[in-house]
């Protein structure tokens, strides 16, 4: 990623220099955001319309499966339950009344630092 960014700079006429990389932070999530769905299990099962949820996905979600991704989990849920997922619609929906503490700790290894570095960057401008 470093030398990714170090190219781009170079292609603007812009010379890295230490002052840039050390402002640049790389944040990869394993999985698209379903990932957080999942982890969300409760606006889920909300979303769903059910009070049962059957956890069949691995936990924590961060590393299920790449040959069952946590999209394709969540699809077969919505499948199971009469409906279909709509990634634009539904994700937004389920995350937007989740507890994302609880999605944090539930997704401790990327998503967990990712929102810690942000939360850090929200403190110091205060």
């Amino acid at each position: 990623m470093l030398r990714l960014f170090d190219e781009a700079l170079s292609s603007k006429s812009v010379q890295p220099h230490e002052r840039l990389r050390s402002r640049f932070r790389v944040f990869c999530f394993k999985h698209d955001l379903e990932a957080l769905v999942l982890a969300a299990h409760e606006s889920l099962k909300t979303r769903l319309k059910t009070n049962q949820l059957k956890i069949t996905w691995t936990v924590p979600v961060e590393d299920q499966d790449h040959n069952q991704p946590p999209k394709r989990v969540v699809e077969d849920l919505f499948g199971a339950h009469g409906d279909r997922y709509k990634d634009t619609v539904d994700a937004p929906l389920i995350l937007h009344v989740g507890q994302y503490p609880v999605v944090i700790e539930r997704c401790p290894q990327c998503f967990g630092p990712f929102v810690r570095f942000l939360e850090r960057m929200n403190d110091s401008r205060i």
